[in-house]
């Protein structure tokens, strides 16, 4: 049997708390709480997987309608295709090497390459 001597006159049991009991407003103070946990979790679970779906498809299809598939001709480089595109050159080729996840700057003929386009 666990017991807590208080004082000289008093020992309480801890073995079960069989004894305690909440008033109304304790009770509905907990309820409340567990009901507000429960609405907050909800609410960041939404917004996590939502919030992050919506931003990332408004920005896909802004992208999207400015891109354009290519097939790879005999001779051209990263360079040549970049050269037809408007804008820094530099900055096209790291794009497109971005877009379509090149590991090498090398290009075959037939390939198809994702290019982004005047918008």
């Amino acid at each position: 049997m666990s017991t807590f001597q208080v004082s000289a006159s008093k020992t309480v049991d801890f073995q079960g708390f069989s004894g305690l009991r909440l008033t109304r407003r304790g009770r509905f103070l907990a309820r409340g709480a567990v009901v507000l946990s429960v609405l907050v979790l909800m609410a960041s679970s939404y917004s996590a997987f939502f919030g992050a779906a919506a931003g990332s498809s408004s920005t896909s299809t802004q992208e999207s309608a400015h891109l354009e598939v290519i097939v790879v001709a005999p001779g051209e480089t990263l360079w040549s295709i970049a050269g037809l595109l408007e804008g820094d050159h530099e900055e096209t080729v790291s794009r497109i090497i971005e877009l379509n996840a090149l590991r090498s700057p090398t290009l075959k003929a037939g390939d198809r390459l994702i290019i982004p386009t005047r918008g």
